[in-house]
């Protein structure tokens, strides 16, 4: 019997935990597929239909790329998009010729 609550605890802990973990995945895809769709729109100016389309496609493409990834690896990629994202920005704030 004691087995049987050890294996079920560690059951609700693992779908938690792998839940929490899909949350943090999804909130990083819609973040980094409006970023990419905010560029889009800005650099073409296309519509709402296409916007959301550019916004779903990048982050399902987010998501296919850090499936096998855990808390620390989808991290990791985090703050190697916000360092480039930021260099980015330093960049055109300090453009030569702008």
């Amino acid at each position: 019997m004691a087995q049987i609550t050890h294996v079920i605890n560690y059951r609700v802990k693992q779908t938690s935990t792998n839940i929490l973990l899909f949350i943090f995945k999804y909130f990083s895809a819609l973040v980094f597929g409006l970023t990419f769709s905010l560029i889009g729109q800005e650099m073409i100016g296309y519509s709402t239909l296409l916007f959301v389309f550019v916004l779903m496609a990048f982050g399902m493409l987010f998501l296919r790329l850090n499936r096998h990834r855990g808390w620390v690896g989808v991290f990791v990629f985090d703050l190697i998009c916000i360092l480039l994202g930021m260099l980015i920005r330093m960049y055109i704030l300090i453009a030569p010729g702008a």
